[in-house]
């Protein structure tokens, strides 16, 4: 009787991880027969392929619908489908390795694109199948900026589940490098994305507005358009970026700055007592 039920808690052991991966592959279908559906607003379309981005490597039953559906969503009202779909795929990480070819094959035509075709890729090369979050947490003060970089773009990969690094990759803020800051900034919002962003976030992005290369400061401009009232901290920087050098720059920094939501209101003073005045002045004693 007891090796019956030690053969029953090995078949229950094995059966849940199965029937878990089975609801992840469902649920992946589920999605990416809205994303593949024509019918289909864009706007839910591009939230179904979102949505499975954020399985991670558990979406990997999509890799191959996902792959299909990246030529199909060349024309350009469908470009944000596309960049979502490329997204996905990096997010899915390791899974991916083996479309990566046609992922970059989508090169060339579109800024945004070319864009997420660079974080994906890069993505799926550092995907890792267990990465050590303590090592990582050790790795993002390190002093080579390239393993600095590469900590803070495995933490990324690792989503909510790398809360516990959150700290760090708000003091890489202040990185001395580039690549570094704003690969923390995408981590932050990878990690907490239910944090809006804060004003520390909006003035590392804001300092790539002093890049020479114009498509790295076109990105910040984006990114801070993003950014909600937390760009408020950067409208210094986005306000001399209205005489950039590159139009498309201009262009966007005016629009940005057009569609500010205003800052949050300061907190009021603590009221005096007796409902005198918040702040009472005393008198100077007499002479």
């Amino acid at each position: 009787m007891f090796r019956h039920a030690l053969l029953a808690i090995a078949i229950v052991a094995i059966a849940l991880p199965a029937r878990a991966d089975e609801m992840d592959d469902q649920l992946a279908a589920s999605l990416l027969f809205v994303a593949r559906d024509p019918t289909a607003t864009t706007f839910a379309r591009i939230n179904a392929v979102k949505a499975i981005g954020r399985m991670g490597p558990r979406g990997c039953s999509a890799v191959p619908g996902l792959t299909r559906l990246m030529p199909q969503t060349r024309y350009p009202h469908l470009l944000t489908l596309q960049e979502a779909t490329i997204d996905a795929l990096g997010q899915i990480g390791a899974p991916a390795r083996p479309v990566m070819a046609l992922i970059m094959r989508e090169s060339g035509r579109n800024i945004d694109i070319d864009l997420a075709v660079a974080r994906s890729v890069d993505a799926i090369m550092q995907a890792a199948d267990e990465p050590d979050l303590p090592m990582l947490i050790q790795h993002l003060h390190h002093r080579d900026p390239g393993t600095r970089l590469r900590a803070a773009k495995s933490l990324g990969l690792m989503g909510t589940s790398a809360r516990l690094a959150v700290p760090s990759l708000y003091a890489a803020l202040a990185d001395t490098d580039a690549d570094v800051r704003r690969t923390a900034v995408c981590a932050l919002r990878r990690v907490q994305p239910d944090v809006p962003p804060c004003d520390a976030e909006a003035a590392a992005i804001a300092l790539d507005l002093q890049e020479r290369d114009p498509a790295n400061r076109l990105r910040a401009v984006k990114m801070l358009g993003n950014f909600g009232p937390a760009a408020n901290a950067a409208v210094g920087a986005l306000t001399a970026a209205l005489d950039d050098r590159d139009p498309d720059v201009r262009r966007l920094a005016q629009d940005v700055l057009g569609h500010l939501p205003p800052p949050p209101p300061l907190p009021a003073p603590a009221p005096g007592p007796a409902g005198g005045p918040p702040h009472p002045t005393k008198e100077p004693p007499p002479g």
